[in-house]
C-alpha cells in the first residue's frame, strides 16, 4: 500500500514538473526567440507550425546602400495570418543591430520582441537600427515574422520569411577642408535637389567640435546619420544615397557645438 502511495506521489510530481516546463517554454518564447531566421542552420518559427505560410507578408522599410560605420533605421512591417499579436527574430551577417522603439531586444547579437505585439493598421511594425561594419563590401539582414491568434495555443498561427536584404557598404564619403578657414558656420541647400537617390550635401564649420548630421522624415523621426564626430574647421561635403527610402519631403540637420541649422530636401522616385 505505501509503495502504491510512493508511486502515486512520485505520479503527481513528474506531472507538476511537466506542467512547469511546458508554462515556462511558452512564456520564454512569448518573450521572444532568437536563431530562427535563414541565418541560422535550423529556421523558422517552427514552434506555430512546421512551413512558413505565403499569406503573411514580411517586409523591409529602409535603405539598401548605407556607408561604413553608418547607422540608419529600419522597420519590419508584418501582415497577413491571424495577426491578433505578431513576434520576430531579425539578425545580421556583419553590422550591429539595436532596438528604436522599445518593442524588441537583443539577445546573442540578435533582435527578437520583448512581448507579441498589437497591430496598428492592419500592420505589425518594429523598428530597429542598423550600424553597418567599418570596411566596405555586402552585408545581409535576415528576418522573419510570427502572426499569432494569441490564444495561449501554437495551433492556428502562421509565419514566414522577410526576403534576406542585401545591404551594399559603401567607403564612407571623404571629408574635403577649405584652404582657408571658413568666416561662419553654414550649411548648403542639398544638390541636385529633388533628387534620386543620391544628393550632396554641403557645409562649413568655423571651429574644431562635436557634429553630427541626421536626416529625419516629416515626423521628425531619424532615418539616418551622415556624419556624428568631432571635425575640425573647415568645408565639409557629405553624399547622401536614398535609394531603398520612399519618395517625400525629408529634413537635413546640422549641429555643431551650439550651431545649428535645418533644411529640407525632396526625394522624387
Amino acid at each position: 500500500m505505501k509503495k502504491h502511495i510512493n508511486l502515486q506521489r512520485v505520479s503527481i510530481a513528474i506531472y507538476f514538473v511537466l506542467i512547469l516546463g511546458i508554462t515556462y517554454s511558452a512564456y520564454s518564447r512569448s518573450t521572444g526567440i532568437t536563431g530562427r531566421t535563414k541565418k541560422s542552420g535550423d529556421p523558422g518559427c517552427t514552434c506555430h507550425g512546421d512551413n512558413p505560410t505565403s499569406g503573411v507578408n514580411v517586409q523591409w522599410i529602409g535603405p539598401d546602400t548605407v556607408t561604413a560605420g553608418q547607422t540608419v533605421n529600419y522597420s519590419l512591417v508584418i501582415n497577413g495570418g491571424p495577426l491578433v499579436r505578431a513576434g520576430t527574430n531579425i539578425a545580421t551577417r556583419s553590422g550591429i543591430l539595436a532596438n528604436a522603439d522599445n518593442s524588441l531586444r537583443i539577445q546573442s547579437g540578435e533582435l527578437t520582441h520583448v512581448s507579441p505585439k498589437a497591430p496598428s493598421g492592419g500592420n505589425v511594425t518594429f523598428g530597429f537600427t542598423y550600424r553597418a561594419p567599418n570596411a566596405p563590401g555586402l552585408d545581409t539582414i535576415f528576418a522573419n515574422g510570427n502572426s499569432v491568434n494569441f490564444d495561449d495555443e501554437n495551433s492556428g498561427d502562421s509565419w514566414n520569411f522577410a526576403s534576406n536584404r542585401r545591404v551594399v557598404v559603401r567607403t564612407a564619403t571623404g571629408i574635403t577642408p577649405a584652404l582657408g578657414t571658413p568666416i561662419e558656420f553654414a550649411l548648403s541647400q542639398n544638390y541636385p535637389n529633388p533628387f534620386n537617390p543620391e544628393t550632396n550635401i554641403k557645409f562649413s564649420l568655423v571651429s574644431k567640435s562635436t557634429t553630427s548630421l541626421e536626416i529625419t522624415d516629416i515626423t521628425g523621426r531619424v532615418v539616418a546619420t551622415l556624419v556624428n564626430d568631432v571635425l575640425p574647421a573647415g568645408i565639409y561635403s557629405v553624399k547622401w544615397n536614398a535609394a531603398g527610402f520612399p519618395s517625400g519631403i525629408y529634413f537635413y540637420k546640422l549641429v555643431s557645438g551650439n550651431s545649428k541649422d535645418i533644411k529640407k530636401l525632396t526625394l522624387i522616385k
